[in-house]
């Protein structure tokens, strides 16, 4: 029996999604969830391993239970946002086919990094970063137009075994109020990419003033990366 769950998170303590020895989890707290609700070892698939103080409002994970769970989803959602910690919600939960992995049914992902230009906001510093600076938002979506289509990575360090190809859908910025946001939609994403993508279009926006800046990194011809922190960053939907 599988039941698939949506999930938010604040990732602010956690490090990082996927379970660690010693170390707090967002999987590892539903897994720890699980055992003590339903007394047996549930296997906790999720969509995406989000890296150590990356945010989620639309996480999806997988629940494999070994045997038919004597909760129903709706009960069991119920009973594991009560004893689940603060920092961790379970919006919707249902049953899916027996077939169903989070992970590999995952068809695209959205992330959303957002930003706050010379201004600092000790409410919302946990889920944005704080610039000393306000770049050109023209620059940016300019920069932001390059993301289209697949795009081969390889220049940078990719995990043995792992393809260097990503495929964008959506890469765009704009403003809220007095936040930037940046929204893009891919059908994967490599180890710490969207932060790697803000930081160098900031950078070209900010330093260089030119969005061919940003392009001359795509091209594998800029070595001084930035990468902006993990905490403006949030996993915003997956797509299955």
């Amino acid at each position: 029996m599988i039941y698939l769950a949506r999930i938010e998170y604040d990732g602010t303590d956690f490090f990082g999604w996927q379970i660690q020895r010693d170390k707090r989890t967002i999987q590892g707290e539903i897994m720890k969830a699980l055992k003590r609700i339903t007394g047996i070892s549930v296997k906790v698939v999720g969509a995406s391993r989000t890296d150590r103080g990356v945010h989620a409002r639309g996480q999806l994970a997988s629940f494999h239970f070994p045997e038919e769970p004597k909760l129903g989803p709706e009960e069991l959602k119920r009973a594991m946002n009560a004893i689940l910690p603060h920092d961790i919600y379970i919006h919707e939960m249902k049953k899916v086919d027996t077939d169903f992995n989070a992970r590999y049914r995952a068809k695209k992902k959205k992330y959303v990094y957002r930003i706050l230009p010379e201004k600092r906001s000790p409410i919302r510093r946990r889920f944005l970063l704080e610039l000393p600076f306000t770049p050109d938002l023209e620059i940016l979506n300019e920069s932001a137009s390059y993301l289209k289509g697949t795009i081969d990575f390889s220049f940078l360090k990719i995990e043995e075994g792992k393809s260097p190809n990503v495929e964008f859908e959506k890469a765009m910025w704009y403003r809220v109020e007095d936040e930037y946001v940046f929204e893009v939609v891919a059908n994967r994403f490599l180890y710490k990419l969207v932060r790697m993508l803000v930081g160098m279009m900031l950078k070209a926006a900010w330093k260089f003033k030119d969005a061919g800046a940003f392009k001359k990194f795509l091209d594998g011809e800029d070595e001084h990366i930035w990468v902006v922190p993990p905490r403006g960053l949030t996993l915003d939907e997956v797509y299955i």
